[in-house]
């Protein structure tokens, strides 16, 4: 299921120019649509007005160019108003959900209109193409991956006030944000990354537009986060030897008591008090081995500030689930 509203981030801009006249201007462009039933001619015609060149449009499309003209060089400003035109409007000339959605946004936050058109210019000099809007999305709930081996990586992600955090696998690291209203996502390709494939997700865009990172550079998208979550490496291998040994006081656990349900099959073994002696020494150990893990969980928190219960239980489980799937 698709999360948020999402455009063309030069879409968005001219949009932001024409907000008090786009009611009026959509309910005459489906009028028109619905006349001629071909919106790529329709789009091909404006087009061709708004740049000067030489067009044989018939009486509608020009009379619509001439109330809508102001509107329509703004919006060729920033896009051509022909590609705007066949983003913004379905093929049977009706405004498209998401274009009305980002209107109504803008509407509603119009006394910060300087501040959403600050963030969408630094967002369009940084060369990202899409926009997407989720009000709902809280980035401080995201935990982020990325391989250490640049070439590994399919994508990368750069947020807000990034916050490292320990990783049981040494060859990743993760980080999650404090605090962030966005999150940019970009392609690594060969040494570098692709700005064509880049988009950012929002939870706004009314914010001080210097959040946003000075560039899409590799030392800013992937080096600076591994070397930030590098500093973390001490506190990484207090959480391996703490997951590791969680892990085997569960294993240790749960073939003790398999072992249990299959002595329970043999004939007579309830008489046999030796068996049951040592059934009860390993028991003893098992408790003692489990005892040790949950201290020296208590005792990684206590003196690792990045390392918390939640994040070890989280790691614990993602190795059995990984152990599992590999077992299968």
């Amino acid at each position: 299921m698709k999360k948020g509203i999402r455009t063309k981030t030069n879409n968005l801009i001219a949009l932001s120019y024409i907000i008090d006249e786009f009611d009026s201007f959509c309910i005459d462009f489906t009028t028109l649509v619905m006349k001629s039933r071909d919106i790529k001619s329709i789009s091909n015609a404006i087009y061709k007005m708004a740049t000067g060149a030489r067009t044989f449009a018939d009486k509608s499309i020009k009379e619509f160019y001439k109330k809508y003209q102001a509107q329509i060089s703004n919006i060729n400003n920033h896009v051509s108003v022909s590609d705007f035109i066949l983003d913004a409007f379905t093929e049977d000339g009706y405004v498209d959900p998401d274009i009305n959605a980002f209107h109504k946004y803008l509407l509603d936050n119009r006394a910060s209109a300087y501040l959403i058109l600050d963030v969408l210019y630094r967002i369009n000099k940084l060369e990202i193409n899409r926009v997407i809007l989720d009000p709902e999305f809280d980035f401080a709930d995201h935990v982020y991956e990325i391989e250490k081996m640049f070439p590994k990586n399919k994508a990368l992600y750069y947020v807000d006030n990034i916050k490292a955090l320990p990783s049981y696998k040494d060859d990743i690291v993760k980080y999650t944000s404090t605090g962030s209203n966005y999150e940019i996502k970009v392609v690594p390709i060969l040494k570098s990354v692709c700005p064509e494939e880049s988009k950012i997700r929002l939870n706004t865009l009314v914010f001080d537009s210097n959040r946003l990172p000075r560039g899409l550079s590799k030392y800013i998208m992937f080096d600076s986060i591994v070397e930030q979550c590098n500093e973390l490496e001490k506190d990484s291998e207090h959480l391996r030897e703490a997951v590791n040994i969680g892990v085997a006081s569960m294993d240790l656990e749960k073939l003790y008591l398999s072992t249990v349900e299959l002595l329970k099959k043999i004939p007579d073994i309830r008489g046999n008090e030796k068996l049951i002696e040592a059934l009860e020494d390993i028991r003893e150990g098992i408790n003692i081995l489990s005892d040790v893990s949950v201290d020296y969980d208590a005792k990684v928190v206590d003196e690792n500030e990045s390392v918390s219960p939640t994040i070890i239980n989280n790691e614990r489980n993602a190795y059995l689930i990984r152990r599992n799937v590999i077992k299968n």
